[in-house]
């Protein structure tokens, strides 16, 4: 219980500080009006639906890592990290193109043209997010396999400042800077990943205990059978989390039928709740870090304790969670 607690809390308040980046966006979207809300929320509810589903394939590298660390198999953490690159780039090229039809796909939903011209306008500039985002998905990994994860948390936390000081100069158009609404807002968004993904990639390469890694050595030498391996585990895993994240996107979608503040309303109800998802999100993360220590050490009652506590852990948060929503609904 006290190591998983160690290794996940800090991974815990990194991901309330990743949702912080989406809940700024939506407050400050929200002053610009209703129909930027509006759009901005479909844009989101459309792009994280295959973000998300891609960071569940992408994590799968967490517990290869821990495995190979596990079993002191140091030249396969390597190749692990390296080959998780190009998962990245794979996805990446696969994905930007199908999220550029944002618009004649909501616009074949049955949505509103003016909230669907926005939506599209956030998209075309936060497409760029996938190489960074997912990028960050593999150093985090790599970071917390090896028990290191309060850099995670400082680099994300930076990283909701930046966004909301970026926002308000280019999506409000303050500080003498240009008004670019929902341009602005996805540029900043793709601008702020990179921004991170530089930070924590600076810190593994020049650390000294991550320098006998060799990261990027003989990079462009692809183990294609750990390819094939990442994607095998990861794909199933990837599809199942893009399943439920679009669950909450239809629900979106459907609030764009009955009309423009629907959809306002449901984004920021929707923003609330989920922060509540953040916990054990992050505990999730942990645990799947601490069995593929176990498995690589072949300890089997290190899998069980790690997945018993962090079951347990879940159930206590989540009935305080259900309760304060019971108690003091919205």
């Amino acid at each position: 219980f006290k190591a998983l607690f160690a290794l996940a809390w800090p991974l815990v308040l990194a991901q309330l500080a990743q949702n912080a980046l989406f809940t700024s966006d939506v407050i400050m979207m929200g002053w610009l009006g209703p129909k930027y809300l509006a759009g901005g929320a479909l844009a989101t509810a459309f792009l994280n639906m295959f973000l998300i589903g891609s960071i569940g394939l992408v994590g799968v590298v967490a517990p290869m890592v821990a495995q190979a660390l596990g079993a002191r198999d140091l030249r396969s953490v390597q190749r692990t990290l390296r080959t998780g690159f190009w998962v990245v780039i794979v996805i990446s090229a696969v994905l930007i193109p199908v999220v550029w039809q944002v618009k004649p796909i909501l616009l074949a939903l049955g949505q509103n043209p003016e909230a669907t011209d926005l939506a599209q306008d956030f998209v075309h500039h936060a497409a760029w997010l996938f190489l960074p985002a997912l990028g960050i998905i593999v150093l985090r990994s790599f970071l917390s396999a090896h028990g290191v994860t309060r850099p995670i948390l400082v680099i994300t936390i930076f990283g909701v400042f930046i966004n909301a000081g970026l926002n308000y100069c280019f999506m409000l158009g303050n500080f003498g800077f240009p008004r670019l609404e929902l341009k602005g807002s996805g540029t900043v968004t793709a601008t702020v990943n990179l921004i991170m993904f530089l930070m924590m990639l600076g810190y593994i390469v020049w650390h000294r205990r991550y320098r006998r890694y060799n990261m990027f050595g003989n990079f462009f030498n692809i183990d294609w059978a750990r390819l094939r391996e990442i994607f095998r585990i990861g794909t199933p895993i990837g599809l199942t989390v893009m399943a439920e994240v679009g669950l909450f996107s239809a629900a979106a979608i459907l609030m764009g039928l009955l009309g423009t503040d629907e959809v306002a309303a449901h984004a920021v109800a929707l923003q609330i709740t989920s922060m509540a998802f953040m916990v054990p999100l992050g505990l999730s993360m942990a645990t799947t870090v601490r069995v593929g220590l176990a498995y690589g050490g072949g300890s089997r009652e290190g899998i069980r304790k790690a997945g018993w506590s962090s079951i347990g852990m879940t159930f206590v948060f989540e009935s305080i969670t259900c309760t304060i929503f019971l108690l003091f609904p919205l």
